[in-house]
């Protein structure tokens, strides 16, 4: 038998999550697990005092009720894992909804506990791929940048490619150091 702590088993599932995605797996499987991670985290920094989760702070700013924000950032998820509701549903599902959910999953991990390798390698390639900009001035978007020269341009299968790339070698290199 084995022990986990809960935020053990959500870095277990992002982690999982980012491979997935940088391996072009099944994106429903990629969605299914980030969710489920990003649920850990977010309600482990809800109960903390004096922290708020990233998706507690998009409910402020949009002044919308918790079940609101909830149904909207985890509709696609509660379709896939609940046959009882709609049976006969269809689900128009953007792939790419996944890949914002993981960087604030890993931002939110990142408030709990250190981030993983997969994790940052994730960060630098998000920031790296145009889907998210900080700004042209920003040390961390221009690192990102320099990771990942020229990655916005690119078709997604080919960027998931190159982020599957750097991650191995990020993964290899760890090996060899430890």
């Amino acid at each position: 038998m084995e022990r986990i702590a809960k935020l053990d088993a959500a870095s277990r599932q992002l982690n999982a999550a980012i491979s997935l995605l940088f391996d072009g797996a099944d994106p429903i499987v990629v969605h299914t697990l980030t969710v489920a991670a990003s649920n850990i985290f977010s309600d482990v920094i809800d109960k903390r005092s004096g922290t708020q989760s990233w998706r507690e702070k998009m409910r402020i700013d949009h002044g919308v009720s918790k079940a609101a924000i909830k149904n909207i950032m985890q509709s696609a998820w509660n379709f896939f894992k609940h046959g009882d509701r709609d049976p006969e549903g269809i689900l128009e599902f953007d792939k790419s909804e996944s890949e914002y959910l993981v960087f604030f999953a890993t931002l939110e991990c990142g408030e709990l506990q250190s981030t993983s390798i997969q994790m940052q390698t994730f960060q630098f390639w998000f920031l790296a791929s145009g889907a998210f900009d900080l700004c042209a001035e920003n040390e961390i978007q221009k690192k990102a940048e320099l990771i990942f020269p020229g990655l916005s341009t690119l078709p997604r299968s080919q960027k998931l490619s190159i982020g599957a790339e750097m991650l191995a070698k990020q993964l290899e290199g760890f090996r060899a150091e430890t």
